[in-house]
């Protein structure tokens, strides 16, 4: 089976250690999305059989990518994706089945699970964005302060944070779904979100710095092709 894998993903292999970590940290929480969708399936909740459906979908992203390229992808994005993923249809795989299969309803009953999503999918997201920003920096050569870097995060990770909201007020407004619990909910959403920001910054800037800018600009040449 190891053999097999080799064959299918030989260049996760030359990777050094971490980013070999965070390629195998990446394949796990992608294992459990089809349980999800069966879970979904066996329930007949439609949302979130469309939703675990397109989730199962991006998680091949990386791969569809790769295909097109003749560069690998990040394992930090990787991660990053399937970090998001994982977090977001775990809680709405359970949001639906309260009454009909007495589990736990991980949104509102789990404590702050809605405010840990918020900052571990924004963080997640702005990791992945971060390392954008630093493929176009090299790339052309701008001058740029790490800082500066982690501040575009933050602002980031508010404007996800509150384009987010919007889209949750939008929803309750036309189909009285519940997204929202009053301005507290909501503020707290947004700065969980920039706190998640922040960390992915970090993350972004650790990752840079552990291989160097000669080492990124090897590392990050499949985004190049967009820029």
């Amino acid at each position: 089976m190891l053999q097999t894998f080799q064959k299918w993903y030989p260049a996760k292999w030359e990777l050094a250690k971490t980013d070999r970590n965070l390629f195998w940290l990446a394949w796990l929480l992608h294992l459990p999305l089809p349980v999800f969708l069966f879970y979904a399936i066996a329930n007949g909740d439609w949302p979130n059989i469309l939703g675990n459906s397109l989730a199962i979908a991006v998680s091949f992203a990386p791969r569809w990518i790769e295909s097109r390229s003749q560069n690998r992808f990040p394992a930090l994005g990787e991660f990053a994706i399937a970090l998001t993923l994982f977090v977001e249809t775990l809680g709405r795989t359970f949001h639906l089945y309260e009454e009909k299969a007495n589990l736990q309803h991980l949104y509102e009953e789990l404590w702050q699970y809605d405010t840990y999503a918020h900052g571990i999918e924004i963080g997640a997201l702005v990791t992945f964005i971060v390392l954008l920003l630093y493929a176009f920096l090299l790339e052309h050569k701008v001058d740029y302060d790490s800082w500066f870097v982690i501040l575009m995060g933050v602002a980031f990770g508010f404007a996800l944070g509150g384009a987010w909201e919007i889209f949750e007020w939008t929803i309750d407004l036309l189909f009285d779904a519940g997204y929202q619990d009053g301005l507290n909910d909501t503020m707290v959403d947004i700065l969980a979100g920039a706190v998640g920001a922040f960390i992915g910054s970090l993350a972004a800037r650790s990752y840079r710095r552990r291989n160097g800018d000669k080492e990124v600009k090897e590392e990050l040449p499949i985004f190049y092709e967009w820029f």
